[in-house]
């Protein structure tokens, strides 16, 4: 590799892992959004305890920062009994308590705290990374901020709650307790939904299925799932396991004697035995609604939907066990904890339901748009020519792309429809440079930059597939098919917008080579003027912009005179065109318009020139991108071709 320092200078020899990298970078925040869903669970399982053993109280202050640095020796240790002996809980329920016994709830309420620090770190610096980066993709970037918002809050209301048993009672709030909960429980379901469109495999369901019953009891139960914990929360914060523990009666009644709803208001939230109630019929509730989801999968005779519904009844199965034992043996801790995590368990299997549901809705029914939602990386080109081919059919007959479909059509694919995969490595094999912004390919003559009728595969059908995968690729400027050399490919929004008004304001420098038949009357100038399209013919000189004309400017210089004619007007010459402007064809256009067509250009050269070389000899050389649009001058170079073989001409 050729490089040096200022301005950085990349040969072709630069190593060629990047899009492989891209997908490893996609496979990261996957890997991440796992983390940060697992630490959030590990934070309830470690709030659940530091609750059902009291130790919620034993930290009095609120150290953010020096609050990581737990006690060292016994002076600290001291310290830290003393000031929890001048607060409610040690005058009211602790009086008799030992130093060894105030260490145990200490270490419980330390660890919850600093497993919150080290969880909110763990989301907040991956994330500036991936948003200063531009991994995160554009419709996510809210739903981040808000959990970002989220955890912050979590920590406010954390101290809010604990501030709550500070005072004159040695409780927290039951009610600042349960909105501790949900916020946990809120950023978990966050979290697992953005892994859950990061990773979801949308063919892994049949189609065209009636599907509304099915969501209305998935929605349903997601509400009451919620509702339920936010109940189990103040039933834990009132210490309402431990009155009426008899299932399914609660003592002789299903409705106990203290619950009477004339006179029911906020205040009966402050009831142990009436929550406690509430809290059985919400499970009944949720029971019932999650049975009818069940049923309903199972009619719809799909083994995928069958599976999901039986993961689903297997987990309701053992909270509803879980949740009867608490009940029946006076909230035992380590059942309580596993009915808390299997609430959480519960949830993301009615979350992951509604996401394979989802998929069903609203679908198109012409053949093209329905294709395109469930095979994202197959492009219209792609699709139409596929059906032109018959490697897609529809009940085995060959279809436009416009057919509708309907339930019952049995839609055949051909196993050997591996385009857009194979256009996705075609990018890798070709790849010379990146950064944080952008790609440069080292296009090869004959793949096309853009899909077109007659075009089999192109550069924007790879990208549509990485795109599907999560990356934001973007074309910034274009090569004719025949032509080779650097491509510029940007990696995110804001780098294509730099980059495309960079190319209109002509700050970026580009440096082809080519091989023309002629005679130029000067070693080197500038050729301009207005160029058009003339219907079948190529572009031709025109009188002015309103016949389709646009000003069209080329700097170009003789390089080196490569063999010579007899009468000198059949010198083979290698040229140098530097474009100011970027029409389309105008440098085979302007070496024509010089008496010296590109060898191998079948639209504007002459006989002997098309008939010199198989290929058209015009190839993207060098690009350089200044200072000014990523704060570093970048140069990117390539070697011609080995057909050009100028040594041999």
């Amino acid at each position: 590799m050729c490089q040096s320092n200022d301005p950085l200078v990349h040969s072709k020899t630069f190593s060629n892992n990047g899009l492989q990298g891209k997908a490893m970078q996609i496979l990261i925040i996957k890997r991440w959004l796992i983390v940060c869903c697992c630490m959030v669970v590990v934070m309830i399982f470690l709030g659940g305890v530091t609750r059902l053993t009291d130790s919620g109280l034993s930290i009095v202050e609120w150290k953010p920062v020096t609050g990581i640095i737990p006690p060292f020796n016994n002076s600290s240790w001291q310290s830290e009994f003393v000031k929890y002996q001048n607060f409610p809980e040690y005058q009211q329920r602790n009086i008799d308590m030992s130093l060894s016994e105030f260490k145990f709830i200490f270490w419980l309420e330390f660890i919850h705290r600093l497993a919150g620090r080290i969880t909110g770190l763990l989301y907040l610096i991956p994330l500036l990374y991936f948003f200063i980066k531009g991994k995160i993709n554009r419709s996510s970037v809210f739903v981040y901020l808000t959990i970002l918002i989220l955890f912050f809050v979590q920590g406010f209301i954390g101290w809010y709650m604990v501030k709550s048993g500070l005072i004159l009672h040695p409780y927290v709030s039951h009610f600042r307790l349960g909105c501790h909960l949900i916020i946990a429980v809120i950023i978990y379901n966050l979290l697992f939904c953005q892994l859950m469109l990061g990773s979801f495999d949308i063919l892994l369901i049949s189609h065209g299925l009636k599907l509304s019953s099915q969501k209305f009891f998935c929605l349903l139960s997601l509400i009451l799932i919620y509702m339920q914990i936010l109940l189990g929360a103040l039933v834990a914060g009132l210490d309402g396991g431990l009155v009426y523990n008899s299932f399914p009666l609660m003592g002789n009644n299903f409705i106990p004697k203290e619950v009477t709803f004339d006179s029911l208001n906020i205040q009966s939230f402050n009831d142990p035995v009436f929550v406690q109630f509430i809290h059985r019929i919400g499970a009944y509730m949720v029971s019932i609604s999650i049975i009818l989801l069940g049923n309903s999968l199972v009619k719809l005779a799909h083994p995928k939907l069958k599976r999901v519904a039986c993961a689903i009844l297997l987990v309701l199965g053992l909270q509803i066990l879980s949740g009867i034992i608490v009940v029946l043996y006076s909230v035992p801790i380590s059942i309580a904890l596993l009915h808390q995590i299997f609430a959480i368990i519960l949830l993301s299997c009615i979350s992951w339901c509604y996401f394979l549901l989802d998929v069903n809705i609203e679908l198109p029914t012409r053949l093209d748009r329905y294709l395109k939602i469930f095979y994202p990386s197959l492009t219209q080109g792609i699709i139409e020519r596929s059906l032109r081919l018959r490697k897609i059919r529809v009940n085995s007959c060959k279809i436009e792309a416009s057919f509708r479909v309907k339930a019952g059509d049995k839609i055949f694919i051909d196993s050997s429809l591996n385009l857009a995969v194979s256009t996705g490595k075609l990018l890798n094999d070709y790849l010379i440079y990146q950064d944080d912004y952008f790609i440069a390919i080292d296009k090869p003559a004959g793949l096309a930059v853009q899909s077109g009728s007659k075009i089999r595969l192109s550069i924007d059908d790879a990208l549509q597939y990485l795109n599907s995968l999560g990356t934001e690729f973007k074309l910034v400027h274009r090569l004719d098919k025949d032509t080779s050399g650097i491509l510029l490919i940007a990696k995110n929004y804001l780098s294509s917008i730099k980059m495309m008004r960079a190319f209109q304001e002509k700050i970026i420098q580009k440096t082809y080579l080519a091989v023309g038949l002629g005679k130029l009357q000067k070693n080197e100038g500038e050729i301009s003027g207005m160029i058009g399209k003339k219907r079948g013919r190529g572009y031709e000189i025109v009188e002015n912009d309103e016949e389709g004309g646009k000003f069209a400017i080329t700097y170009y210089k003789l390089l080196k005179v490569l063999r010579t004619s007899a009468d000198n007007n059949s010198n083979i010459s290698l040229l140098e065109f530097t474009p100011l402007t970027g029409r389309m064809h105008q440098l085979r256009f302007h070496a024509k318009m010089l008496n010296c067509p590109i060898l191998g250009d079948v639209k504007y050269g002459t006989a002997e020139s098309i008939t010199l070389s198989k290929k058209m000899l015009l190839h993207a050389q060098k690009i350089m991108l200044p200072k000014q649009i990523f704060g570093k001058e970048i140069i990117i170079e390539t070697k011609l071709p080995s057909y050009f073989n100028l040594n041999s001409i």
